[in-house]
Formats: C-alpha cells, structure tokens, sequence
C-alpha cells in the first residue's frame, strides 16, 4: 500500500494538472481557437507507446538492481534506457517538425494549419517526458516522492496557468502545459540523481545524446533543402520520412548508439540472407 497509494495519487494529480488547461481554455478561447489548440496536442504516433514498452522492460530489470543493492547497476540500466529512447525520440521528433504543416493538414484539413507553431513547441515537451522521470523512484519504493514532485508542482502550475491562459489566451495555454509537464519531472530528477550518488553531468548518458543529436541533425540538412526547394504531396513526404529514418538509424548502428544492439542486427542480418541465399 505504502508503493501504490503515492503512485496513484501522483497520477491523479497528474492528469489533473495536464488536463486543467483544457479546461480553462472552455472559459477564455473561442470554439475555433480551443479546437486548433487541442489539435497541437496529437503528438507523435506511436512514439509514447513504444517508449511505455521498452521502459517497463528496463524497469524490471532496476527492481533487481536495487534488491541486491547495486545503486551503480541502477544507473547504468537507467543510461542504456535513455539512450535508447533518445536514438528514436530525437530524429522522430526532428522529421515530424519539419513536416508538421503537412501532417496537420493532411489528418485534419486546412482549417486547423494555425496550430502548426503550437503542436511544434509541444513536441519539445517530449525531450523531457522521454528522459524517463520516476522509474528510479518506482524501483526503489520511493513512490511518495513522485506524490510529492506532482503535489508541489499543482500548487504552482494549476494558478500560474489559469492567470495565462487569462492574459495570454492560447500561447499562455500552452506554456501552462509544457509547465505542468515539465516541473514534477524536474523535481523526480533531482530526487532521483541524489539517490543514486550522482550528479547533473554522470546521471545522463551526454556523451549518446551529443552522437545522436548531431547524427540527426546533420542527417536532415538535405531534407529542409528539399522542403525548402521543392514543392510535393503527402506519399512523397512520407517516403522521405522513412528514408530519412532509415539513414539516422545506419548511421547510429556505425556510431552504436541505435535502440538495438549492433550485434543483434547483424545477427539477424545474417539469418536472412542465409534463408534467401540459393542452394
């Protein structure tokens, strides 16, 4: 009871805090403006899902951790997470905002390209949730701190929101939901670097990270060029998008830092061309 009343008290606070712009939005913005900011909120398809699946994997393996008391082996299954999750998150979220007009206008028409800006700072928002905020506090049974770090983060962001929203209308919104996404995992992180004997610059993987972002940025240079230069409709941008994926993921697996062990690939790799080899 000690874990599961907390936890389920941070995830109401949670839901409440995330979904309290919604409702103060009904109040201050026009029927139009509230369905072109909850259009900004799509978000990316698949992206959460995939990391929920992958994370509650490395989540089982931390509970062990912790039961024969390797502190260090906790945050070494936290660093191979994030890295992970970051190989796939950041060039999802760099080719999704380069094609976000499109995609909005495709899934939802013409009328709702205003919410283009807003769903591209909302896509920011999953840099932070990625980063895996509270799984070390799940796996050492300190779940009262994540009730803690949503309770603290309530007090401020269910006011600071309402007042921007009031003066700011849908741009305040949208900075009260990054706000109300953003802090309670603030306050995790710091609780949970202290408990594993770590700081800012050890607890993350930085060195991934950098490897990662410069081989996804540099890898859609061509891409806004094309975007840029040319004009072209939705089948051709989505063949872009997995061309573009497929390159970043090549060139992770050369640097090693794709979500899937180069060995495994190879391995499979192998597997295929034996069975379609000729006899």
């Amino acid at each position: 009871m000690h874990y599961a009343i907390p936890f389920g008290l941070a995830v109401g606070f949670s839901v409440i805090a995330q979904k309290f712009d919604k409702i103060v939005c009904i109040s201050f913005l026009t029927t139009s403006a509230y369905a072109t900011y909850t259009v900004a909120f799509f978000g990316v398809p698949g992206l959460q899902q995939f990391y929920t699946s992958i994370s509650q994997v490395y989540l089982i393996q931390m509970v062990k951790e912790y039961q024969n008391k390797n502190i260090k082996g906790i945050s070494d299954i936290y660093k191979s997470l994030v890295s992970k999750t970051y190989s796939f998150t950041i060039p999802a979220l760099m080719i999704v905002t380069l094609y976000a007009k499109k995609i909005v206008v495709f899934l939802f028409t013409d009328k709702y390209s205003d919410s283009v800006p807003l769903f591209r700072v909302y896509l920011v928002s999953f840099l932070i949730v990625m980063l895996g905020s509270g799984l070390i506090l799940r796996a050492m049974d300190k779940t009262k701190y994540t009730f803690i770090s949503y309770l603290l983060s309530s007090i401020v962001t269910i006011p600071s929101t309402y007042f921007l929203i009031k003066y700011f209308n849908i741009w305040g919104a949208m900075c009260g939901s990054l706000v109300s996404i953003i802090l309670p995992k603030i306050f995790m992180f710091f609780k949970e670097i202290r408990l594993v004997n770590s700081n800012i610059i050890k607890f993350f993987p930085w060195k991934k990270f950098t490897i990662i972002s410069l081989i996804s940025t540099i890898s859609i240079i061509p891409f806004l060029l094309v975007e840029y230069f040319f004009t072209y409709g939705i089948v051709i941008t989505i063949l872009l998008v997995i061309v573009y994926l497929f390159f970043v993921s090549v060139l992770e697996l050369k640097f090693e830092v794709f979500v899937v062990d180069s060995s495994l690939v190879k391995s499979k790799l192998n597997d295929v061309v034996l069975r379609i080899k000729p006899w």
